[in-house]
């Protein structure tokens, strides 16, 4: 499993850096107060989604992830395909990539016994299963509910890296506009 951590970008090795530390540091308060809008909402939304548990949150998306991530890219991100595949995969989880409490555990430096409880409350809610051998998948339930908050997370992450590109580009002189709280 992967470690994602936050990592101090070095523009000599990341060439997709768009914006040098001077450029930011220059636009520093409206970047923030833009990008602080949009993950507070998103914070929220998601706060209110599983009941204020964000270990929860975490938990599944890495698990879904895991599980995933290796058959979305051979699929060529295909979402009928997906569909189908998770539609099979009510009688066999051989597709994806299978992973445990331990591993959950390890990979996230939350305690064992935290992940298990949060996985059991995930798989009575039938956004994961278990097999006999304790291994974890995510259902195709969790793509269904969050469907929505998806579609508008979407947007409202494309609305605001306009709104940073364009600030940095130096169009953007005019204040957050008031279109950007939640359309809930």
């Amino acid at each position: 499993m992967k470690n994602n951590r936050l990592e101090h970008p070095d523009a000599n090795t990341h060439p997709h850096q768009f914006i040098s530390e001077a450029e930011y540091r220059r636009e520093q308060a409206y970047l923030t107060l833009v990008l602080n809008n949009f993950l507070s909402d998103y914070l929220l939304r998601l706060y209110e989604a599983f009941d204020g548990d964000f270990i929860q949150v975490i938990v599944l998306a890495n698990i879904a992830h895991h599980n995933i991530e290796h058959v979305i890219d051979r699929l060529d991100y295909d979402m009928e395909s997906v569909r189908q595949i998770f539609l099979a995969a009510d009688a066999n989880l051989d597709w994806m990539r299978p992973c445990n409490a331990f591993s959950i555990s390890e990979a996230l430096k939350i305690p064992r016994e935290t992940v298990r409880r949060k996985v059991a409350l995930l798989i009575r809610k039938g956004w994961l299963r278990q097999n006999e051998k304790k291994e974890l998948f995510v259902t195709r339930l969790p793509s269904e509910v969050f469907f929505h908050f998806n579609v508008a997370l979407t947007n409202r992450l494309l609305r605001t890296a306009d709104l940073l590109r364009a600030r940095i580009a130096g169009r953007g002189d005019r204040p957050i506009p008031p279109d950007m709280p939640p359309d809930r």
